[in-house]
């Protein structure tokens, strides 16, 4: 397998000694006896710590690097890398395969600053390394910068400068005072004695150093001034526009060079020919399609071929962007957009006095003439209508949630609709434009006392012929949604035996209702047509199988999803609480099931349903239970004055007699009610008291823990089957089986994710879950970091420690505080005389406390911590590195 397919299946583990590496189905591939083992799988290498020393192993564990080494950087990707080393205290570089590149006798460390040809600096000098290993170039040169391909660099000798090869030969002389890379020109610019030259990036002088400047252009083609005037050369070192001006400016977004002679202005393209003459008396904003120049005191426009875009008739020109330009003289101010095809003229509504800005939208603007008229304008500032409505208004949805799709505009009285692109999508034949519903794509429109609905797009309607009716708010509204009731029990189904809220109705994403002549009904707005005939005085969604509450008259009864009547409408009112339906008549109460069989008669006070199948029903001020059967049946449990809202093990406790017991899921007393107090079942067993004793029943109701404790708790947070146990007057933790795992000595136990602490004498110590002993009571306090962690903190004589999970000590107490998350990337943040600092899983401090503040590690491997009142990043092994 190959390392980049093989890196990802690896992860480092704890066995709470040693790391170790496995593989994706848990195979032991580096074996747990290191100290320390850093993630660098991408490397093809696993740098790993054991005594103190480190080394690399491939990624099938074998030894590649021997364990020698005070500390290794972790490798770069790619076989030809090099990574700097420590041993005695002098620094070094070292291949992938272990040899010695750079002789391990530095005093500092090695700082790599390149990739391909390994460029690095030592001690304030600098040697190139190839892409096989060899010194190349020694610390002779003061200064190595790579550039572009990293295949020449700027080197440094006293106060010259010249250029070498990656193999470090020499391939422009060191006689410069300066040579700067330009990644624009794709050249050296080279200045000795204050003049200056070009070099290409292999090094060849294209160019002696003859010019007194070289200013902005491109790599064909860059300008440069001789003597007194400026000309422009290209990447050869050729003359391709003559020294004969006084200024040249480049032009990158004109595409050109614009020329200046005796005060006059032409342009010249990049290949340096000439394309207008010497004639413009300024040169201004622009792009290569359109820009401003001046001719003869008037100003016009023209693109980077010469061509006039723009007459030359205007006493001011303003680019205004996107080559749109405000023209004035003294007869006119108008704007012109250029375009492809030719120039046009635009409305301009952002500094015309004719017009003023009512209301936009991201696609246009409503605009209001001085006159009172509306209209519409585009983004391009393009008028789309004619400015002559009388009113224009932006058609929100309510609360504005929804994106707004239409503009409604009032003419001779009426309003009609456009889209966001001026089209006329509804007629002027509206007395007023209501709410547009973005998620339904619905427009309420009103004609004198009725209403109707328009699609967002025009291309739907019904005639407004409906009644408006009135919202919550009092505003007036074209209809309402057949929707979940707003309250949480109707807004839900049950799954899995779980109550869950419903959002996949879909009556509610379908159907709206209207009214007309009086009478409620409802329609399908997808297409537009009548569902439920307008006949009745209310109707309500009802919260079962798309069935729909409906009302006539006084009397309630309930439609299908097909719109179908299925219970007949002669009820004062239904109500639905599955798995029954009540209905009221004459202030009694009674119940169909879901296949619309009576079950209960109307003759009840009320009837409630408790948890998924009990009901209560109360009948002459008595309550009487009935329990709903997975058969269907219904069975009575009057015996009961309590029953459990739901079940744990298959029984749910109840209450009969003040005695507790418990019932199974088809209403059986399997557990008989004569217990003085009880809890429901967990993880097999229920605690129950007992003539003042407690124990535990099994689902069957057999004693399983007898009845011996003066009081049983449940740890399930420590282990699923263990309990808190008080024994005369002590305490102590057994299972569910009555075995003792913590000992009846202590005073008290409390639970820690996964250990039992506990409490003897004032003093603390720890058990673990198997109740082995970790660690004795003599602490004075002791935390258990969060849940996974495999370190215990611990104090003593005011100072903390850390032991790991099997009571083996990490850290002596030594420490004012220790952090509470436990080891993150290997280490643990501890403190020290108000100073911060880290240790490793071995307790050796490996980032000294010498922080104000510090944070956790992430994954990266970093952590920002803060030095002197300001936050810096640092590394697992405390370099600095933001």
């Amino acid at each position: 397998m190959g390392t980049s397919a093989k890196k990802d299946t690896l992860k480092i583990e704890f066995d709470g000694t040693y790391y170790g590496v496995v593989s994706k189905n848990n195979k032991i591939v580096v074996p747990f006896e290191y100290d320390e083992i850093v993630n660098t799988f991408s490397s093809g290498l696993i740098n790993v710590c054991k005594n103190d020393k480190w080394g690399c192993l491939d990624l099938e564990g074998n030894t590649v690097i021997p364990l020698i080494y005070d500390w290794i950087y972790p490798f770069g990707i790619g076989p030809n890398c090099v990574t700097q080393v420590k041993l005695n205290g002098k620094w070094g570089l070292i291949d992938k395969l272990g040899n010695v590149v750079v002789p391990i006798t530095q005093e500092k460390e090695i700082v790599l600053k390149g990739k391909a040809s390994k460029f690095v600096g030592i001690n304030g000098n600098s040697i190139i390394v190839n892409s096989n290993g060899t010194i190349v170039a020694d610390d002779s040169f003061e200064t190595n910068s790579p550039i572009g391909n990293q295949e020449v660099a700027i080197s440094q000798k006293g106060n010259l400068f010249g250029l070498i090869d990656k193999n470090g030969n020499t391939i422009l002389g060191f006689e410069y005072n300066k040579i700067l890379f330009s990644k624009s020109k794709k050249c050296f610019v080279l200045e000795k004695n204050g003049l200056f030259g070009i070099a290409s990036l292999n090094g060849k002088l294209i160019s002696n150093t003859v010019y007194n400047h070289i200013g902005p252009g491109e790599w064909m083609a860059f300008v440069a001034k001789k003597h007194l005037f400026y000309g422009v050369i290209n990447c050869d070192g050729e003359i391709i526009i003559p020294f004969e001006y006084s200024r040249i400016i480049y032009s990158n977004s004109k595409r050109c060079f614009v020329v200046e002679k005796n005060g006059l202005f032409g342009i010249a393209s990049l290949n340096g020919k000439l394309i207008t003459d010497l004639i413009y008396e300024y040169v201004g904003s622009g792009d290569w399609k359109a820009f401003v120049v001046k001719k003869q005191n008037s100003y016009g426009a023209i693109n980077s071929d010469g061509k006039i875009v723009i007459p030359f008739e205007y006493d001011e020109i303003k680019n205004l962007g996107e080559r749109c330009f405000e023209c004035s003289n003294k007869n006119e101010q108008i704007r012109l957009k250029v375009r492809d095809k030719g120039v046009v003229k635009i409305i301009s509504i952002f500094q015309s006095e004719e017009f003023s800005i009512i209301e936009k939208t991201p696609e246009l603007f409503i605009v209001k003439s001085n006159d009172g008229r509306f209209g519409l304008v585009n983004k391009k500032e393009e008028l789309l209508t004619d400015v002559d409505f009388e009113d224009a208004k932006i058609i929100q949805s309510k609360g504005g949630v929804n994106t707004c799709r239409v503009i409604a505009a009032k003419k001779n009285g009426f309003w009609g609709l456009f889209n966001l692109y001026g089209k006329n999508i509804a007629p002027h034949i509206y007395d007023t434009i209501g709410f547009f519903d973005g998620q339904r794509n619905l427009i309420e429109v009103f004609q004198g006392e009725h209403c109707g609905l328009l699609r967002g797009d025009g291309k739907g309607a019904i005639p407004c012929v409906f009644d408006p009716i009135k919202n919550k708010e009092g505003e007036r509204r074209a209809y309402r949604i057949l929707s979940l009731d707003t309250s949480f029990r109707r807004n839900c189904v049950k799954l899995d035996g779980f109550t869950i809220p419903n959002v996949s109705s879909p009556t509610e994403s379908s159907y709206i209702t209207m009214k007309k002549d009086g009478y409620w009904g409802a329609l399908d707005y997808r297409k537009m047509k009548e569902v439920i005939p307008f006949e009745y005085n209310q109707i309500d969604y009802a919260d079962y199988k798309g069935c729909v509450l409906v009302k006539k008259g006084k009397k309630w009864g309930l439609l299908n999803d097909q719109f179908k009547e299925i219970i007949k409408i002669e009820f004062d009112w239904i109500s639905i609480q599955l798995p029954i339906i009540k209905v009221k008549n004459d202030n009694k109460w009674g119940a169909f099931d879901l296949n619309l069989k009576p079950i209960i008669p109307i003759e009840n006070e009320s009837i409630k349903l408790i948890g998924d199948n009990k009901i209560q029903i109360v009948k002459n001020g008595q309550i009487n239970w009935k329990f709903y059967r997975k058969d269907g049946d219904i069975i009575d449990l009057v015996q009961y004055s309590m029953i459990e809202d739901y079940y744990s093990q298959g029984v749910a406790m109840v209450k009969k007699n003040d005695k507790y017991g418990f019932i199974n899921e088809d209403g059986v007393e399997v557990i008989p009610c004569i217990y003085d107090d009880a809890h429901p079942f967990k993880n097999g067993i229920a605690i129950v008291e007992y003539n003042e004793m407690w124990g535990a029943l099994n689902n069957n109701g057999a004693i399983v823990i007898p009845f011996d404790y003066m009081l049983l708790a449940d740890l399930s947070m420590v282990g699923p089957t263990l309990l808190m146990a008080v024994k005369d007057r002590k305490c102590g933790v057994i299972d569910n089986n009555n075995n003792i795992i913590v000992p009846f000595e202590y005073d008290g136990t409390l639970p820690m994710f996964g250990m039992i602490t506990v409490i003897k004498n004032g003093k603390k110590g720890v058990f673990n879950h198997k109740g082995q002993l970790i660690l004795p009571a003599e602490f004075d306090d002791i935390q258990h970091p969060f849940m996974h962690s495999t370190s215990i903190n611990v104090c003593k004589n005011g100072k903390w420690g850390v032991y790991n999970q099997f009571g083996k000590e990490i850290c002596e107490p030594r420490y004012d505080k220790i952090d509470d998350y436990g080891f993150a990337c290997g280490r643990l943040a501890v403190c020290r005389n108000n100073k911060w600092g880290f240790i490793n899983r071995k307790g050796r401090e490996v980032i000294e406390c010498i922080y104000d503040e510090v944070f956790q590690f992430f994954e990266e491997n970093h952590c920002e911590v803060k030095l002197n009142g300001k936050k810096i990043t640092i590394s697992i092994y405390g370099e600095r590195i933001g």
